[in-house]
């Protein structure tokens, strides 16, 4: 009788594990992707984000201009450009894609603290001075200005932010 209850939510596990392996094939298939996944704290799922939800890397013309769209503001703003196609801009950014940056950042960052001997110099002062929250989303948007300099057809210098 138990098992009859059972049988439904195993059901429901393997429907949430097939699109994320998906999101994950599909990510180690396209190039652009696997370049973009040899930053430390992006992977399969903040890039399929990044294509999804952004427009392509060529339409930013620095990496601030990304780093803008995930970066979180108060005040929202209106652009004459994207009004005359009837779009408005909102400085909040995008959402997903600021999760996404904050999440991976974040896991850096604890990376960072557990492995000091290993880490940038940077990543390891930094949270003596500042919350953990605030040095995430800093390296967030440092990590989105690398994503738009990626845009060149080259992969990321494995630097001490790897793990080894």
């Amino acid at each position: 009788m138990g098992w009859l209850l059972l049988e439904p939510i195993t059901d429901l596990y393997v429907q949430i594990e097939d699109p994320g392996k998906d999101i994950s094939a599909n990510a180690h298939q396209d190039e652009e992707s696997r370049r973009l996944m040899t930053i430390p704290g992006i992977g399969p799922i903040c890039t399929s984000a990044m294509q999804a939800f952004a427009q392509p890397m060529e339409g930013f013309r620095r990496g601030r201009d990304f780093a803008a769209l995930a970066r979180p503001s108060a005040a929202p703003t209106h652009d004459r450009r994207q009004a005359a196609v009837g779009q408005d801009i909102s400085k909040m950014g995008q959402r997903d894609l600021r999760r996404l940056f904050v999440a991976g950042a974040m896991a850096v960052v604890q990376w960072a603290a557990q492995r000091p001997e290993t880490a940038d110099r940077w990543l390891v002062r930094m949270p003596t001075r500042k919350p953990k929250m605030i040095v995430a989303v800093a390296l967030a948007n440092r990590m989105a200005r690398i994503v738009r300099a990626l845009t060149k057809k080259k992969s990321y210098r494995a630097s001490v932010l790897a793990p080894a």
